[in-house]
């Protein structure tokens, strides 16, 4: 490209120079614009994930106390068939209320078992 100097400079050729500047102007606003909004989706998407991520968390941890609980259960059922039916001259009623507050604490351990946890 060859430079013209400032005293050779025609109207023509100095709109030609505006309009080109504002094209620069433009194009230079338009990837400052792509650029934000990349580093806000970018950060949209570190939010997404990290919520995603405590979701899991807090999903596996139910997991576990479902299966902790479960367990719990069949400990309960095993202790049941191992002692067996009552024993004679005991009071079914009592008996079976007694297995029922096992069976409820199997299910929702006292609060002194989960640390306060309800």
């Amino acid at each position: 490209m060859n430079r013209i100097s400032i005293n050779d400079l025609t109207s023509e050729q100095l709109d030609e120079l505006y309009t080109r500047a504002e094209q620069v102007e433009e194009l230079l606003r338009i990837a400052e614009e792509t650029s934000n909004r990349s580093e806000t989706e970018r950060a949209r998407a570190v939010q997404r994930a990290e919520q995603a991520e405590a979701a899991a968390r807090s999903y596996a941890a139910l997991g576990h106390m479902s299966e902790t609980d479960v367990q719990r259960v069949i400990d309960l059922y095993e202790q049941w068939v191992k002692s067996g039916p009552p024993p004679l001259g005991t009071s079914i009623s009592r008996w079976w209320d007694a297995r029922l507050v096992e069976l409820h604490d199997a299910i929702l351990p006292p609060l002194r078992e989960t640390g306060g946890q309800s």
